[in-house]
């Protein structure tokens, strides 16, 4: 049996774009996986995974421990106490801009939240159960907060409150969230 031509791999640079062909060190050719892409639950061992290499995968769910709820508290206080609320067009001249502040200053809602991410993420905190969540407040816009994914339930960190808040103690029409690792948000509403 003679097996298939394969370029060597220099010519294979070209991997990414799709061209047919090209395989890594031996590897077959393949094909992309088919379906929606749409998100569903995971697999039941998966959670059991989670609770026990949750430090080592940042997709899975945080373990929500006492000392880490004390830092999800702190953290939340601390951002809403240094940013002081302020417009994008007020700052910035143009639209909706997401800044992550390092210090003291003046920022909207998602300043807030891209900013306590980044603290958590910092502080060891899994990236995957770290997710922007688009809310619409009663009476209000669009809101953007961040929600910490636990095996405990999800909690919002919000700059309306200094206390962190379970996802079901608020009066949000809940909208879309980011997929950590995925240029797609899902959407929530239902």
């Amino acid at each position: 049996m003679r097996l298939p031509f394969r370029p060597p791999m220099a010519l294979c640079a070209t991997l990414l774009t799709g061209l047919a062909g090209c395989t890594g060190a031996g590897l077959p050719e393949t094909a992309r996986l088919g379906g929606t892409r749409s998100p569903v639950p995971p697999p039941p061992g998966y959670h059991v995974y989670c609770d026990e290499y949750a430090s080592q995968d940042e997709a899975c769910r945080a373990i929500l421990s006492e000392e880490g709820a004390q830092e999800l508290q702190r953290i939340n206080a601390a951002v809403n106490a240094r940013i002081r609320p302020g417009s994008d067009t007020e700052l910035y001249g143009a639209g909706d801009r997401w800044v992550m502040l390092d210090g003291a200053g003046l920022g909207d809602c998602d300043d807030y939240a891209v900013t306590k991410l980044h603290e958590l993420v910092r502080s060891g905190w899994p990236r995957g159960a770290l997710r922007l969540t688009l809310a619409e407040i009663p009476g209000g816009g669009p809101h953007l907060v961040l929600v910490v994914s636990t095996v405990a339930g999800d909690y919002v960190l919000d700059n309306r409150f200094d206390r962190v808040m379970a996802v079901g103690d608020l009066d949000y029409r809940w909208v879309s969230q980011e997929m950590p690792g995925h240029p797609h948000w899902v959407s929530l509403l239902g």
